[in-house]
C-alpha cells in the first residue's frame, strides 16, 4: 500500500490502455497531476472541446450505461414499483414457520429437524 501511496504522491501512473482516445488520455493525465497549479480545474475540464461535443451529442448517463453494461445485465428488467416485485419471484419451496407459542416450536423441532 505505501508503494502505491509513494506513486500517487510522485505522479507516477500507467497511461490508458490503447482503445481509449488520446484525447481521453490527456484529460486524465490533466486531472492527475500533482501540483494543484498544473492540475485542470472543473470549468476548464468543462470546457475543453472534446468534453463539450460529448455534451452536445445528447447522450445522457443513462443511455450511455444501457449501451455499454454486458448483455446479460440487460435482460433483467425490474419494475419501477418494487413492490411488484414480489409477483415475479418465485414461491417458497418450504412450509412456512408459524410459531404461536414455545410449546408449538419444540414441537416442529421435535417432528420436523430431528433426524
Amino acid at each position: 500500500m505505501e508503494g502505491l501511496y509513494k506513486k500517487v504522491v510522485a505522479g507516477v501512473f500507467q497511461r490508458l490502455p490503447g482503445h481509449y482516445s488520446v484525447d481521453l488520455n490527456e484529460l486524465v493525465c490533466s486531472m492527475l497531476r500533482v501540483s494543484p497549479k498544473e492540475r485542470i480545474s472543473a470549468s476548464e475540464f468543462l470546457s475543453q472541446q472534446v468534453v463539450v461535443d460529448k455534451i452536445k451529442g445528447g447522450n445522457t448517463l443513462k443511455e450511455i450505461i444501457e449501451k455499454t453494461k454486458p448483455h446479460f445485465l440487460q435482460t433483467i428488467k425490474v419494475p419501477h414499483n418494487l413492490q411488484y416485485l414480489t409477483d415475479k419471484l418465485p414461491k417458497p419451496n418450504y412450509e412456512p414457520l408459524k410459531l404461536g407459542n414455545l410449546t408449538n416450536f419444540e414441537e416442529y423441532l421435535s417432528t420436523k429437524c430431528m433426524t
